[in-house]
């Protein structure tokens, strides 16, 4: 959900194109950020809503299967605010706009605060992570049909050091990733309790899908929701309607 100068974009037409043999790739191509944001160095900077829709409008005529959009700051993003808005609920709909009108979903990447509801209320398809979330963060996701990815296993992996491609997290990373991990089981609670559609992802630590599902459940997500965050109801979020189910 969102890469460095379109590489995932490339590498799915490579897929499409049978020039390389792989899994089938579902892109989201450059995510949509502001200055000084998460990831401002590989998305596109948005100053307004304007700048936000024309950034849109161009990944949609690039082919893009959806938007990432980074509203809040980053456990990696030291220099940002965990639970701050920094793109704006003007820039958020603006670009929410532009997918709609495309029929392509929306990734708001929230770790919590204000951006949970600007985000849900403009019409994203899914947020992502969403560490810090109340009961009415909670009831106003439900509401609005938004699916919450907890991304769970990041937060544990880099709160107890672990490397990511071969990469150690710093001890402000660290920090800020406990503090992100303490919260979230209440978090993910109050989205379980509101009836909230959840779907595992793994972000930034691939193949960590049985982990991420483990952490799920132990944190009271039912067995038969458990399966099918990984498989239909992740299918239907990307829109791939003929995969993502277990046949016996």
């Amino acid at each position: 959900l969102g890469a460095l100068r379109g590489r995932n974009r490339a590498w799915a037409l490579r897929l499409n194109e049978r020039d390389v043999v792989g899994p089938r790739l579902v892109q989201y191509g450059r995510p949509l950020t502001s200055p000084d944001g998460h990831c401002d160095w590989m998305g596109y900077v948005c100053r307004d809503a304007e700048e936000a829709r024309a950034a849109a409008e161009r990944e949609v005529a690039l082919g893009v299967d959806g938007l990432k959009l980074m509203v809040s700051g980053g456990l990696g993003s030291i220099e940002t605010e965990l639970r701050g808005t920094l793109f704006g609920a003007a820039s958020i709909q603006a670009a929410c706009d532009v997918a709609r009108a495309a029929g392509v979903p929306t990734a708001a990447h929230v770790i919590g605060g204000s951006g949970i509801r600007a985000a849900a209320n403009a019409g994203v398809t899914s947020i992502e992570h969403g560490y810090w979330l109340d009961a009415e963060d909670a009831r106003v996701l439900e509401a609005c049909g938004t699916i919450l990815v907890p991304t769970m296993t990041v937060s544990h992996l880099l709160a107890r050091r672990v490397e990511i491609e071969g990469r150690a997290p710093s001890e402000q990373v660290v920090e800020r990733a406990r503090r992100a991990e303490e919260a979230q089981r209440t978090s993910l609670r109050h989205a379980m309790d509101a009836g909230v559609e959840i779907v595992a992802g793994t972000d930034l630590a691939p193949g960590t899908l049985v982990q991420e599902l483990q952490l799920l459940h132990e944190t009271g997500l039912g067995i038969d929701a458990t399966l099918r965050s990984a498989t239909s109801s992740a299918a239907a979020l990307l829109r791939q309607a003929d995969i993502g189910h277990i046949r016996t």
